[in-house]
């Protein structure tokens, strides 16, 4: 047995030795072709896309680098003094990349995952309150409900339709029932509690209700009539909007349903009433326009939104900004304190830009004043 272990850890030194030893033949290479990847450097970033890190360090140092599109990670660290060498053989041991040097260009993709790797589904219950926590990004719902079932007691069945849907979303503290209804919405799925006991996950069909019509301008228009609330479908997906202080989740619920977008509410939104009325309105400027002077805020992911608090972490991101035709002396100050408020904004010299976190509208503001 003893002789069986020690065979084992020598074939998996002797791997990881290997490919350790491939890697530095591939810098070898480089360094051959790109002495500036000796240069040393003084980094500090935060949640910062590996891609943009990657990209910036070669720009300034005249590096030809291409970048898979399947690396997402983000990366906090900081690198004083060390070597645009040693960073980039850090990025790959740590986040599980290789690289190639090809025509002169250097080539960072993932490494292929090892065929007995499962990806574990970030799902959990709290036992104290029973409520699941999930955090799904493209994952399985084949894999996704049978966790379900097995955390939850509650059985799960899916519609053929559906088995091979890759579904994402986040959730913290919620019930069963509430889970499976949001996973519903925010992948335009259907849930339905059959007699039986047991939940039916299909496809969304659109329900077919009695629309009325109305003749505007040659085109039809469908229409939502509330006492102070009117909200109109244009056919290129625009809305008219007319309310009178009316509530401002029903104007966000009758708006969604009618633009066709899905949403998420970390926070409801409760005695707000707001008077409005405008035309060929998309749902986001909507919501930016509902939003602007109240306590709540949103974010927009691949396919339905966010909306909660401001001071939930959860909806405020880090972006990277680079500074072209100018020095970043100076540019955080002068950025309006309007703009800046509630706003994280840090400098890299490094890399003459800045890095900013906070809500997606606050950023875009001040990318528009940079940008003037």
């Amino acid at each position: 047995m003893k002789s069986l272990y020690l065979s084992i850890l020598f074939c998996v030194s002797f791997s990881l030795f290997a490919q350790n030893e491939q890697l530095e033949k591939k810098f070898d290479s480089i360094e051959k072709y790109y002495p500036t990847i000796n240069k040393t450097v003084r980094i500090d970033v935060s949640d910062l896309d590996i891609r943009d890190l990657i990209q910036t360090l070669s720009e300034k140092n005249q590096l030809n680098v291409s970048i898979d599109q399947k690396i997402n990670q983000r990366i906090t660290t900081s690198f004083y003094n060390i070597s645009i060498k040693d960073i980039f053989r850090f990025l790959i041991q740590k986040h599980n990349l290789d690289i190639d040097f090809i025509n002169k260009i250097i080539y960072f993709y993932p490494k292929k995952k090892n065929k007995t790797q499962q990806k574990k589904l970030k799902i959990s219950l709290n036992k104290s309150n029973n409520t699941l926590n999930l955090d799904l990004k493209n994952d399985s719902i084949q894999k996704v409900a049978k966790l379900l079932t097995d955390l939850s007691n509650q059985n799960i069945i899916l519609s053929p339709k559906v088995k091979q849907k890759k579904i994402s979303i986040y959730i913290r503290n919620q019930p069963f029932e509430k889970v499976l209804k949001m996973i519903a919405e925010s992948n335009k799925l259907s849930i339905i509690k059959k007699d039986d006991g047991y939940y039916y996950i299909d496809e969304y069909k659109q329900p077919n209700k009695k629309k009325i019509t109305k003749q505007n301008n040659g085109r039809k228009n469908h229409v939502t009539r509330k006492a102070n609330l009117r909200i109109q479908s244009n056919k290129d997906g625009t809305l008219y909007v007319e309310a009178t202080d009316a509530d401002i989740l029903d104007i966000i619920k009758e708006a969604a349903y009618k633009s066709g977008n899905n949403f998420i509410l970390y926070s409801k939104p409760t005695g707000i009433n707001k008077t409005i009325k405008v035309d060929s309105i998309s749902f986001e400027k909507l919501l930016t326009n509902l939003f602007s002077g109240e306590n709540f805020i949103f974010q927009k992911n691949s396919n339905y939104y966010i909306i909660g608090k401001k001071e939930n972490k959860e909806l405020k991101k880090t972006e990277l900004i680079k500074l072209e035709n100018r020095t970043i002396e100076g540019v955080v100050k002068s950025i309006p304190k309007n703009l800046s408020d509630d706003v994280e904004i840090k400098e890299f010299k490094e890399l003459n830009a800045i890095v900013i976190t906070g809500t997606h509208s606050k950023i875009d503001k001040i990318k528009t004043y940079l940008n003037k």
